[in-house]
């Protein structure tokens, strides 16, 4: 059995950047639908409502933060494909 590692073509990484792309995007665009939820909450929650709307709220700020800094780490892995996928390409002798 062989261990030797299997490299990628430049074509296979770039369908991969281009499925990232795609997972970025849609985890930016659910991060602000939830924070016009969150926002849409805090206008419309009066004071002495149910604990439990209070922690929905506090817990759709953390989904929020953590789905931009999710976003935030694919926009850094789309950068490095990209740069793999450039450095891949051969190179045309011109």
């Amino acid at each position: 059995m062989s261990t030797a590692k299997k490299t990628a073509k430049p074509s296979d990484l770039a369908s991969s950047l281009d499925k990232n792309r795609e997972a970025t995007e849609e985890i930016k665009q659910i991060a602000d639908d939830l924070a016009l939820v969150h926002t849409v909450l805090d206008q419309t929650v009066p004071s002495g409502a149910p604990e439990d709307l209070g922690l929905a709220t506090e817990q759709a700020v953390n989904l929020e933060k953590q789905l931009g800094e999710a976003a935030d780490k694919l926009d850094k892995v789309n950068e490095q494909l990209t740069d793999e996928i450039e450095a891949r390409k051969p190179n045309d002798p011109a």
